[in-house]
């Protein structure tokens, strides 16, 4: 499972500063400040470092009434706007297929889940390339999504991904393997970031479109030919069927022993609030650090986002190590919202190339925050319902993703003109929900333990006081009752 997660992660979060930088390339040219953001000429180190212009819009102080500024402000409105168009396009779609295929992959198998979801990003990939070598109209992109979000989208193989990953592993060994997994995402970041910005400034758009099409079929052949299935087909199961969608929320309406109910509830949210601010305000931090006073080009994007996963994963190793045995999933759910804060923080003041650089170093915690969420959920919930959890999840996750982007992508363009960084001020205040949800999810299973610790103590001593009162058989074959005992009475 791992290799198609690792092609995966490559070919999806390389496409996305790609297709950012090549919307906002076209939007420039509409604009007329092309010139400004010549994209295969930028040098991005040295003294050459920033993309400084004679008009003065990027380093230094910034004059806003400049019309090149103007235009350029202009043409991130307008990106902006285009990308919460693609996000509605695919996430609406996926947030009904992803539903349906979660319960079903239960009893059809994993890998009726996980290959439409990986030919649909065939699909938007390949669109997305013949966009950019012909020239079409940007709402060519829009129809590529939507087939993307049809087939079940990121959101579909990630859920796929989950399941398959828990259908292999006892409840002791899924947080490190879900925690490997992740890391195998961060891993497929660092290697795509920085050599898709060098190919975007050398070659040009069109053959980093197309070299990420190509993983794209090479990991749908893997997954097709190669990857076992985990779960025998029941001939009986089918897709559409409002059964599947009673499967998802019955995890979280109708309670158990455990007290389930409201626990998962609170890790839904949790997860959902989290998702939302990291994967909404990826767009707009290529933008930002695109625009003004910064003005990179894609080598510095990719840079910075290596970079950022990098702080991640590293700062993930250390912390399981170190912490996991005192703070325990819960301890470094908050540990990794509390890190993700820092880093939104530390990003909305960065108007320097070091401190942008900066930042990601405090946020070393961040990667650590879903897949701890994961694994304290799939240990709630029956092994039979692992696939409804994880579809559940996905659909969280997807429909996060477009309230997180249309919300900072809005909040983004609506305040350009006034306030620097102020996005991002905005997310930091949101991951505090996530906190406060950790919180109390840890103070609530701290007293679980204690009250489980306690039936246990009690259970051994009544175990133990009926042992002793046992009563015993004398050699002549009657059973002898100590005098003052209440054994027969």
């Amino acid at each position: 499972m791992e290799p198609i997660v690792i092609f995966f992660y490559v070919s999806f979060n390389a496409s996305v500063p790609v297709m950012q930088q090549y919307v906002f390339a076209r939007y420039s040219k509409e604009y007329g400040v092309a010139r400004l953001l010549a994209i295969n000429k930028l040098k991005n180190f040295g003294g050459e470092g920033a993309n400084v212009t004679a008009n003065g819009t990027c380093g230094g102080i910034v004059d806003q009434n400049d019309p090149i500024f103007i235009a350029q402000q202009q043409a991130q409105a307008a990106s902006s706007a285009l990308m919460v168009g693609l996000a509605l396009c695919c996430v609406l779609p996926a947030l009904i297929s992803t539903v349906l295929l979660g319960p079903f992959s239960d009893k059809a198998g994993r890998k009726v889940a996980l290959i439409p979801a990986l030919i649909g990003e065939v699909i938007r990939m390949a669109g997305n390339a013949l966009v950019v070598y012909y020239e079409l109209p940007l709402w060519v992109m829009l129809l590529a999504f939507f087939i993307d979000g049809v087939l079940g989208s990121a959101g579909g193989v990630m859920m796929a991904c989950f399941s398959y990953l828990a259908d292999i592993t006892t409840s002791k060994q899924r947080t490190m393997r879900l925690l490997i997994l992740e890391m195998c995402m961060a891993l497929g970041v660092i290697a795509s970031q920085v050599a898709i910005g060098h190919m975007v400034e050398n070659l040009g758009f069109f053959w980093p479109m197309f070299t990420i099409t190509v993983i794209n079929v090479i990991n749908l052949i893997y997954a097709i030919f190669l990857l076992p299935e985990t779960i025998e087909r029941d001939q009986q199961a089918r897709l559409f069927t409002m059964e599947h969608i009673k499967n998802s929320l019955h995890l979280y309406v109708v309670n158990d022993w455990k007290e389930r109910r409201w626990k998962l509830q609170l890790c839904l949210l949790t997860f959902t609030i989290f998702t939302m601010v990291e994967n909404g305000t990826q767009e707009v931090t290529t933008l930002y650090l695109m625009n003004s006073p910064l003005c990179v080009g894609p080598v510095f994007i990719g840079y910075f986002n290596s970079i950022r996963y990098a702080c991640q994963n590293v700062g993930s190793i250390l912390l399981i190590k170190t912490m996991y045995r005192y703070l325990g999933d819960v301890g470094l759910v908050i540990c990794g919202a509390v890190s993700g804060i820092a880093y939104m923080t530390f990003l909305s003041q960065s108007v320097t190339l070091t401190l942008a650089f900066a930042a990601p170093a405090v946020g070393f915690g961040m990667q650590l925050v879903l897949p701890m969420i994961r694994s304290i959920s799939s240990k709630l919930v029956e092994p039979e319902e692992l696939g409804s959890l994880f579809a559940t999840q996905g659909w969280m996750q997807l429909l996060a993703t477009l309230l997180g982007s249309t919300t900072f992508n809005i909040v983004y363009g609506s305040t350009l003109f006034l306030v620097h960084g102020f996005v991002f001020m905005v997310a930091a205040g949101v991951l505090l929900i996530s906190v406060i949800g950790g919180c109390i999810l840890a103070v609530q299973i701290r007293e679980d333990i204690i009250k489980e610790e306690e039936f246990e103590s009690r259970k051994a001593a009544m175990d133990e006081y009926l042992d002793c009162r046992q009563p015993s058989v004398s050699f002549i074959g009657r059973e002898s009752t100590p005098r003052g005992s209440f054994v027969g009475i």
